[in-house]
């Protein structure tokens, strides 16, 4: 069974990197994950390589909690 959630989040990090950035933006609201994935540093990355192309990038601010 956390294969297939792994497989599922995995899947859902490939279909949503693909996404521009004003839908994703739009999607934060819709759950915690969605909200979660978004700001997570590894799909701001993959996303990043994803959009060369593209003039809408994301770009997260992280503040470190020390």
């Amino acid at each position: 069974m956390s294969h297939s959630i792994f497989l599922h989040g995995e899947l859902m990090m490939e279909i949503l990197s693909r996404v521009p950035v004003k839908d994703l933006m739009q999607f934060r609201c819709t759950s915690k994950w969605m909200n979660h994935l978004v700001l997570d540093r590894a799909f701001v990355k993959l996303h990043l390589q994803r959009c060369s192309k593209n003039t809408n990038i994301l770009f997260i601010y992280f503040i470190s909690k020390e």
